[in-house]
């Protein structure tokens, strides 16, 4: 993060603000698909099993370390608005979907008007 950050000073000293913070958005996000390749060329084990597994072998075996669930953490005590701004976003995106899947499941597959409809295979 240090590296980014004086990464940061110098794009914005030598080529203007507005540059210089473009250049270290694109050298954050090839940072970030840089750890993506490799976490996925070295996938981790998965744990040997409910009773030998340990919490942070949990986190592990599905990608996660502790450093990035602290990292999260520090950050929702840190910016609580993006947070509820995150949760909104995904909360509406949850419902949009469900209320999607079932305007289409019964435009496509309508129920019979009468007790026990949607048994009915044959008239």
């Amino acid at each position: 993060m240090g590296d980014l950050e004086e990464t940061h000073r110098d794009h914005v000293e030598h080529r203007g603000r507005v540059l210089g913070t473009f250049l270290t958005g694109l050298d954050t996000l090839d940072m970030g698909f840089t750890i993506l390749r490799d976490r996925l060329r070295t996938r981790t084990p998965p744990p040997r099993g409910p009773s030998e597994a340990s919490d942070e072998d949990v986190l592990t075996g599905i990608g996660i370390s502790w450093l990035d669930f602290k990292l999260g953490f520090r950050m929702l005590v840190k910016f609580p608005g993006l947070t509820i701004v995150a949760g909104v976003a995904i909360a509406f995106a949850i419902t949009l979907g469900a209320g999607t899947f079932q305007f289409t499941g019964n435009f496509f597959f309508p129920k019979m008007p009468f007790e026990d409809g949607d048994r009915v295979v044959e008239i």
